[in-house]
């Protein structure tokens, strides 16, 4: 896979640089970063990244309200979001907001390729033939 423009969305900076780490080691290059929702918003269109990487809880805004408002302005955006939440209800709130994908925190930097490249490949494969891209890591 060719390296992708990553955006990171988190409010915990160690999450943060964990984040920050996998994506160099992968040879994806972070080119935002931002500690809310409403900073999300404000810098998708600057930088207009290939992948977003969202947390769900942030104190202005969750990164489920973000994701909604991301996809309403651009529809083709991918997000995934990037959680320590287990409640399928939350996440199924996710991915009806717009997000492509999802990984449980704490994740390793083989199930953050893996869910990089589905949202990847699922753009590649019509949907008739390849139903979801979701994978669950």
């Amino acid at each position: 896979m060719d390296p992708l423009n990553v955006m990171i969305v988190d409010d915990s900076r160690l999450v943060t640089k964990i984040v920050v780490g996998s994506l160099v080691q992968l040879k994806h290059r972070v080119v935002a970063i931002a500690p809310t929702g409403a900073a999300a918003i404000a810098a998708y269109p600057t930088y207009m990244p290939d992948v977003v990487l969202m947390d769900i809880t942030m104190p202005d805004m969750d990164g489920i309200a973000a994701t909604e408002a991301i996809i309403k302005a651009y529809p083709d955006a991918r997000i995934i979001i990037i959680t320590s939440h287990g409640d399928e209800n939350i996440i199924a709130r996710a991915m009806k907001a717009g997000a492509k994908g999802f990984i449980r925190k704490p994740f390793s930097v083989e199930k953050l390729q893996r869910a990089l490249e589905d949202v990847v490949k699922a753009e590649l494969v019509p949907a008739k033939t390849h139903p979801t891209a979701i994978r669950r890591a």
